[in-house]
């Protein structure tokens, strides 16, 4: 075969390999888009000196700039110090061969000066707040306050038993607790929520991973002002012993009763003002704690208690830091005349209703709702418990209102190791674990 016959035979076959004589067009080349980039910080409030990691895609550089200034490159993680106190923005654009982010990252944070306050952690306001009345008052979802301490576990570890919060802005709400745990027996709460509630954790929403029991809103400085202005006391800590001791107390049915409410006010989480018998003026028992005297002739004086440091027995065993064996038994009134408290229970004189005296036995309670679970002996007696200071968005935090928040927080330790008779204490230190020295 001669050499045109073959190269006209390789021809043919080529062509019917490339399925004819039309040319192949090669595809488009695909463009890879610019770096994309990240940024994670402190969070709205900081200390400085701030430190912020970057992230972008392998083999990318990184350029910043701060409070529009021009980009420059740094590195990451990249920290600023010397910071002046007030807002700032920090952003981040990355860098390759394919070119530069046309987007950059950026993260809005406010600097303020905490080294005085170690132990007290700064969040601006979420969601659950808002919108501002016209009198000045903000609004509050009273059941989102968990959410609204997410941030708080993005710089916090979550070891808190509790967290307390003050606003540095009037909120229209009371100061109010919220359970997040039901993992005690024995205490009524399957009475109180249903069998069912034992064993729910609702943690999470607060970004815990089960360690966090309860929370516990306390509104703001001016509100104590004004109590102090009415009642003529600051009753800041006792309140928060109540708050606090919402957690567990102030549950408990009467076994047998036709009432199983009988032993608790009307909204079902405080005793009644008719339970007497109890051997100290309870938080728990509102407003403010009484007294109630039998006067032996079907008569009952109820007057308001000053307002001590000890919670009672009754509490201290379902707080899980007293036996049973410890508990005196204890009555209360049936069917009270008035069967609500008047304006005469806060003269110095008080107030006098008629009823039933009705004897309780604790041990009859206990033995009706099994022991508590965990027992006393198993039961924490150290809480740990973190102080937050909210403060609206863009807003520093006063001086003055940091050093309320934190008087709070350094007079409840001294404050609940007294109401409980020495039997618990709580840690308010935050980090590392650190005692704040004062």
């Amino acid at each position: 075969m001669d050499s045109f016959v073959r190269a006209a035979l390789y021809a043919g076959a080529l062509s019917s390999c490339l399925g004819g004589s039309d040319p192949v067009e090669a595809p488009d080349p695909v463009e890879e888009p610019p770096p994309d980039t990240s940024i994670e910080g402190p969070g709205p409030i900081a200390e400085s000196p701030v430190t912020f990691t970057l992230a972008s895609r392998e083999g990318a550089t990184f350029e910043c700039s701060l409070d529009g200034a021009d980009f420059a490159a740094c590195p990451s993680p990249i920290t600023f110090d010397a910071l002046e106190l007030g807002a700032h923005r920090v952003e981040a654009r990355a860098t390759d061969a394919l070119g530069t982010d046309p987007t950059p990252a950026s993260a809005d944070f406010t600097v303020v000066e905490r080294a005085d306050f170690p132990n007290l952690a700064v969040l601006e306001a979420g969601d659950a707040y808002g919108p501002e009345r016209a009198d000045g008052y903000w609004l509050f979802d009273h059941d989102r306050l968990a959410e609204e301490l997410v941030p708080f576990y993005d710089r916090y570890p979550d070891d808190y038993d509790a967290i307390v919060t003050f606003t540095q802005f009037p909120v229209l709400m009371l100061p109010f607790a919220r359970t997040l745990r039901f993992d005690v027996r024995g205490v009524g709460f399957e009475e109180r929520y249903g069998a069912g509630a034992i064993g729910t954790d609702f943690s999470s929403e607060a970004g815990s991973a089960g360690e966090l029991d309860g929370l516990v809103f306390m509104c703001d400085e001016a509100f104590w002002d004004r109590v102090a202005a009415d009642d003529g006391e600051r009753e800041i800590l006792y309140v928060l012993a109540q708050e606090f001791g919402h957690r567990w107390a102030a549950y408990l049915p009467l076994p047998g009763d036709a009432d199983p409410d009988v032993l608790r006010d009307t909204t079902g989480t405080h005793w009644s003002f008719t339970v007497g018998g109890l051997d100290a003026p309870s938080p728990m028992q509102v407003p403010d704690g009484f007294t109630l005297t039998d006067n032996a002739d079907g008569t009952f004086l109820l007057k308001k208690a000053p307002l001590g440091a000890s919670y009672a027995s009754l509490d201290l065993y379902v707080m899980g830091l007293l036996p049973a064996t410890d508990v005196p038994d204890f009555w209360f009134v049936r069917n009270p005349i008035p069967d609500m408290l008047t304006i005469d229970a806060w003269s110095d004189a008080g107030m006098t209703i008629s009823g039933e005296r009705t004897p309780v036995s604790f041990q009859d309670v206990v033995t009706a709702l099994g022991p508590r679970v965990p027992s006393v002996e198993d039961a924490p007696k150290s809480f740990r418990t973190a102080f937050v200071a909210v403060v609206l968005p863009g807003t520093e935090p006063d001086p003055a209102f940091l050093e309320f928040v934190d008087q709070t927080r350094v007079a409840w330790e001294s404050y609940f190791s007294e109401t409980t008779r020495g039997l618990g204490n709580v840690d308010t230190a935050l980090f590392d674990g650190t005692r704040d020295p004062r």
